[in-house]
């Protein structure tokens, strides 16, 4: 019965996670960046363009798949990753053409038979 409760727990908070942005710490990758990059880039830059690339996932936030949203949640918020706001819509839009490409393919598959 308690693995079925944790289940259960797991299954809300993941849903949770998914219905809005997660808030990601960009500080040590800007400042990560800034420095590999002096003196052509800078800490402040770098955290001007995720919070637009923020502001842009909440705008577009609620157009992706809800099984996409977690799944790319789970991978930012995950320990051990630099989290970005960047890499958090570019894995979106992965998983969104991805799954384009194979209903695409699917449609075509089952045309031909």
């Amino acid at each position: 019965m308690l693995p079925l409760l944790e289940a259960i727990v797991l299954a809300s908070i993941v849903g949770a996670a998914a219905d809005s942005v997660p808030r990601l710490d960009v500080d040590r990758f800007c400042a990560d960046i800034a420095q590999r990059a002096a003196p052509l880039a800078d800490k402040e830059t770098c955290r001007q363009k995720e919070e637009e690339t923020r502001e842009q996932l909440v705008r577009t936030w609620t157009g992706f798949d809800p099984a996409d949203r977690a799944h790319c949640a789970r991978l930012m918020t995950a320990g051990g990753a630099e989290a970005t706001y960047t890499a958090l819509l570019t894995c979106l839009e992965v998983e969104r053409d991805a799954r384009t490409i194979r209903e695409k393919n699917q449609d075509s598959t089952t045309e031909r038979r």
